[in-house]
């Protein structure tokens, strides 16, 4: 308990790095009490125009979740509880669009050998959106900042020149990573390349430590055995939220009513 109590202290310190905006607030569709996220971590000022633009016709949706392996879902009990096949069904209940999530995880990478993987998992399938998961492995090896900066402005940069928009995931919450003195170096550093090419952000790091203190989802629950990757109901929790910031951020999804509870698959 003294070792819980310690690493919660240190986890809302590292929690506030990107002062969250507040210009777009779209209802809230959640239902599940689990996986409720204070509203203020999923403000931010930067919108997705193409998927926007997408839902407003009644397009097809295309999304790419390009990662490591939370985004391949280790530590989930099957494919099917990874959180892109979680946002997937999720989007799928509350758009009317079709939507497909192609899951582009490849446990264990750093952000040279994901970027490098763009042009082969990501642009050959023309995705309206990408959703970038980076970070984690980089900061658990201590990689350069100024060399993970750059290439991850070079990514966005490679994939908005082909219309995607792109939404940044920032490292989870894990134990371990709350000793580690880089951890806020690495959201300040994700932060910033958001800032610079007003891209979304969603916050994974804090909302986690917002499950973890209010007690919405506690850290063994959320966590896998080894306490790093996320479990079924981690991952069932973050396809949600996900879900979630990508309707915040498109104008057009606001005027979409979700989908009566009862007619929910």
């Amino acid at each position: 308990m003294r070792l819980w109590s310690c690493l919660v202290a240190i986890m809302a310190l590292v929690a506030g790095c990107r002062a969250p905006q507040a210009k777009v607030s779209p209802p809230v569709f959640f239902v599940d009490r689990q996986c409720r996220v204070s509203p203020g971590l999923l403000a931010d000022d930067a919108l997705l125009p193409a998927t926007s633009a997408a839902i407003s016709r009644g397009a097809p949706l295309t999304i790419v979740a390009l990662g490591s392996s939370s985004t391949a879902g280790v530590g989930a009990s099957s494919k099917f509880a990874a959180y892109p096949a979680v946002l997937e069904r999720e989007l799928r209940r509350r758009l009317p669009n079709a939507v497909r999530v192609i899951n582009r995880g490849v446990g264990g990478e750093i952000i040279e050998r994901t970027a490098a993987r763009i042009g082969i998992d990501v642009l050959p399938f023309h995705p309206t959106l990408v959703v970038w998961q980076v970070g984690t492995n980089d900061l658990m090896r201590s990689r350069p900042l100024a060399g993970f900066e750059a290439i991850l402005a070079a990514g966005i940069v490679r994939m908005r020149e082909r219309g995607c928009d792109v939404v940044l995931m920032t490292p989870q919450y894990f134990p371990a990573g709350e000793l580690r003195s880089n951890m806020k170096a690495y959201l300040r550093a994700i932060d910033r390349i958001a800032d610079l090419y007003d891209v979304p952000v969603l916050r994974r790091h804090q909302i986690m430590a917002y499950w973890a203190t209010s007690g919405e989802l506690s850290v063994p629950r959320m966590l896998s055995r080894d306490l790093f990757h996320m479990s079924d109901d981690g991952y069932r929790c973050l396809g949600e939220v996900v879900a979630d910031f990508i309707l915040r951020h498109c104008p057009a999804s606001h005027r979409i009513q979700p989908l009566p509870q009862a007619h929910r698959a």
